[in-house]
């Protein structure tokens, strides 16, 4: 069986990722996934200015997860593949589902925040959505209490 697990560095990923530890005897492959997210929320238009400093922030960000991605990885004995990918504009859900197919992908496993109310509606739900557009199995982990 080939499992995605989708990362974002939050206590909720890690509990998708420590729970994808619990299914090491019937994994084959694991990929751990961190999309980076869009820049801007609304379209850029052809005058739009977005300072290159925003850019090497979010390549700070993206590596300093993956980083932890890995770390974790280790500490918690699994083995398997760390990807990044860039949203490049298009929604972080669609972008996961994306690469589980052309990965081939039998499970997607994500966490959740649990948010409601108007958070979910500011900030979104990922796993909501990729449970809603996926034809993959997608696995919902909840975040631990702290």
């Amino acid at each position: 069986m080939k499992v995605l697990v989708a990362y974002d560095g939050t206590p909720a990923a890690y509990c998708a990722l420590k729970f994808s530890g619990k299914i090491a005897n019937s994994v084959d492959d694991l990929l751990l996934l961190y999309v980076i997210p869009p820049v801007v929320g609304a379209p850029v238009t052809f005058d739009s200015f977005i300072p290159s400093s925003v850019y090497q922030s979010q390549s700070e960000i993206a590596n300093g997860i993956v980083s932890l991605a890995n770390k974790t990885m280790q500490e918690l004995g699994i083995k398997g593949t760390v990807l990044t990918v860039d949203a490049a504009g298009e929604l972080v859900p669609r972008v996961i589902l994306k690469v589980a197919k052309e990965k081939s992908v039998d499970l997607i496993i994500t966490g959740t925040r649990r948010l409601k109310g108007l958070s979910k509606v500011i900030l979104g739900s990922v796993s909501s959505e990729l449970v809603s557009i996926s034809d993959i199995p997608v696995t919902v982990v909840p975040r631990e209490e702290d």
